[in-house]
């Protein structure tokens, strides 16, 4: 199967999944009444959880660095069909993606959802940390490890994290406007976090790109357990 025919088929159940939400989901709640040049503030719970989410997106750069150091491993190993592989690392990273969702949010429902985020932060640490010893020249089959690890850190954070943002938005009717929110700090800081890893990449060459990251992550997760103690 060519690397062209894979990724292919590693997009039809996502569109599977599209299909279903727009055919068959309905929301049921009615929308909250919203009076006419009514302004929501946004809760200082969820100011205070925007610091270290912005922190966090400086060293959240494109995914696609990950493989690009996945390929340049397998490549200079002499890896068999090394372009080939990569779908399915991508595809390793959502089995466990997948599978360890419902693990995080029960996690989360049991403890406290800023130490489950913060754990999970952590291990997307732990990732670039494996990502840079595979980049100063590791065994090419660590990649197999950065993907899998990359699978846990978004099974303990994906939950959570909503859960977290749902409580600290308060009412119903200000939960959209607050994930909006988070996410549009997450979306905007991916190209400056993927222009600055690129930029130390070139520099000073990949495995301190990874560090950089993983060294973000820690930051954002000391600054996250700072700033929300007491909350979620």
């Amino acid at each position: 199967v060519s690397p062209r025919s894979l990724f292919f088929l590693s997009a039809i159940p996502g569109a599977v999944v599209v299909l279903i939400i727009v055919l068959f989901v309905r929301d049921r709640h009615p929308p909250v009444p919203r009076v006419r040049g009514e302004k929501r503030r946004v809760p200082a719970g969820l100011k205070r959880l925007l610091v270290p989410v912005s922190i966090f997106a400086l060293g959240n750069s494109s995914d696609m660095l990950l493989l690009v150091v996945a390929y340049e491993r397998f490549v200079a190993a002499g890896v068999a069909h090394p372009l080939a592989l990569l779908p399915l690392l991508w595809a390793l990273l959502h089995v466990v993606r997948s599978a360890g969702s419902a693990w995080g949010g029960r996690l989360s429902d049991r403890g406290s959802r800023v130490s489950v985020l913060a754990v999970g932060w952590l291990v997307y640490a732990g990732v670039y940390l494996v990502a840079a010893w595979l980049a100063f020249g590791g065994p090419a089959h660590l990649a197999w490890a950065v993907f899998a690890l990359y699978g846990v850190h978004t099974a303990l954070t994906e939950a959570p994290e909503k859960a977290l943002v749902a409580e600290l938005a308060g009412g119903e009717g200000g939960r959209g406007g607050a994930f909006g929110l988070v996410q549009f700090v997450s979306g905007v800081g991916v190209l400056p976090a993927t222009v600055l890893a690129a930029w130390v990449w070139s520099a000073f060459g990949a495995g301190a790109a990874m560090v950089m990251e993983a060294g973000i992550a820690v930051v954002a997760a000391g600054v996250l357990v700072r700033v929300m103690r007491g909350a979620g």
